[in-house]
């Protein structure tokens, strides 16, 4: 009798751990990560460029458990505002405490202003939890720089590019149907009226003059404004 009540006793205790064990994974809240300090190396930089960032942590889990950190770019001047997604990984580093260094691409679309850089952590431990999320803002600020620039660059080439290949289209005239003195030209398959200069009374001693490219490229390009605003 006296062994069985000892297996008993031995049998109670043992679930009793384990049912502790359980409670310790579901409701104590874990630290897999401890970011100590995140340092930005300079403090002006070009959108579509790239940034250095030296992270001191201390990792208190192995590879094993999953994870993933996430970037984000806050407005300093501005912290309401939604932050601006920069780069996720699952690149997590060894376990222990390291300084680590990292590269970090800017998008071209961030616009010119001063930020502060966000790393949002999350690890997986068990799936009878909830993951477990680590936020760090580091407190250095710095400035972005060169997208207003970039965009206005970028639409001015863009102008030219259409303009060239307008220029180039094949041109072939056609008898107006609505005016007289307002003929039409076919413009890769669109009918853009080409605004025509008063004539002039001629000179006493007319001498032939080249044709002027200017002038032709002028018209094209009002033509081309023309359809736009018909089309808008």
């Amino acid at each position: 009798m006296k062994k069985k009540n000892l297996f008993a006793k031995i049998n109670i205790g043992l679930f009793i751990l384990l049912i502790a064990f359980f409670l310790y994974v579901l409701l104590v809240p874990a630290e897999p990560l401890k970011i100590n300090n995140i340092k930005v190396e300079g403090t002006s930089f070009k959108a579509g460029g790239e940034m250095k960032v030296v992270i001191d942590r201390c990792k208190y889990v192995d590879a094993s458990v999953p994870g993933t950190a996430s970037r984000y770019f806050v407005n300093a001047a501005d912290p309401t505002k939604p932050d601006i997604f920069l780069s996720s990984t699952d690149d997590l580093g060894d376990k222990g405490c390291a300084v680590v260094n990292r590269t970090i691409d800017i998008p071209s679309h961030i616009k010119d202003g001063v930020y502060k850089i966000k790393f949002i952590t999350r690890y997986y431990p068990s799936i009878l939890r909830e993951p477990v999320t680590i936020e760090y803002i580091a407190p250095q600020e710095f400035t972005i720089q060169g997208q207003e620039l970039s965009t206005q660059l970028n639409d001015i080439y863009q102008q030219l590019q259409a303009i060239q290949l307008r220029t180039n289209a094949p041109i072939t005239p056609m008898q107006s149907q609505t005016s007289n003195t307002m003929p039409l030209v076919r413009l890769e398959n669109t009918q853009v009226p080409i605004p025509q200069p008063e004539p002039t009374p001629p000179a006493a001693n007319p001498s032939p003059q080249p044709a002027s490219q200017g002038g032709i490229l002028q018209a094209t390009i009002s033509g081309l404004n023309n359809l736009i605003r018909g089309i808008l």
